[in-house]
């Protein structure tokens, strides 16, 4: 049986979904080890190579563009969640995470309608850095390094990033065109 090419990228965007609910499995019955690691070298290198194998093949979707911000909330909230049942990150973290989360999800439609795309420089900005500080948490977590002090000042960043990126995304929609 072969697979359609464009399937492909899809594919790989389940597959990273796939590996973020094994890792967080993982994290959660403290299973600490390099195998964590290379999931989450996958669901990096994964979360780049969906887009740019759709382009390649001609086979951007919608549905492929949906299942990629998904596969990114899976991630970013779904290991925020364990890392704050698991250990002492502060839930305000999560919170904020989940808050800049639906604040794109329910003001995507309405930007789009405005010419805006459903992006902002700020609330991408912010994406990007939930996305490092979960992989950043993972790696502290399974190396067992003492950091409370560096993950105090990163959860901080993106709580400010978060107050900061819906302030941004609400007054552009407020914006008239």
């Amino acid at each position: 049986m072969t697979i359609p090419k464009g399937k492909i990228p899809n594919i790989i965007t389940v597959s990273r979904m796939l590996l973020v609910l094994m890792d967080a499995i993982a994290i959660i019955q403290d299973r600490k080890g390099n195998v964590i690691l290379f999931g989450l070298a996958w669901i990096y290198l994964s979360d780049m190579l969906d887009g740019y194998i759709a382009r390649k093949l001609h086979a951007e979707s919608i549905l492929g563009r949906h299942l990629d911000v998904l596969a990114d909330g899976l991630y970013t909230i779904g290991f925020t969640a364990v890392f704050t049942y698991s250990t002492s990150l502060s839930p305000a973290v999560l919170l904020s995470i989940v808050i800049e989360y639906l604040v794109f999800i329910f003001t995507a439609k309405k930007l789009a309608s405005k010419g805006h795309g459903i992006y902002d420089a700020i609330g991408k900005s912010a994406a990007v850095y939930y996305y490092l500080f979960t992989g950043v948490l993972t790696i502290i977590w399974v190396k067992e390094m003492r950091a409370e002090i560096l993950i105090g000042y990163l959860s901080g960043i993106c709580i400010v990033l978060t107050v900061i990126g819906c302030a941004c995304r609400i007054k552009l929609i407020c914006k008239k065109t």
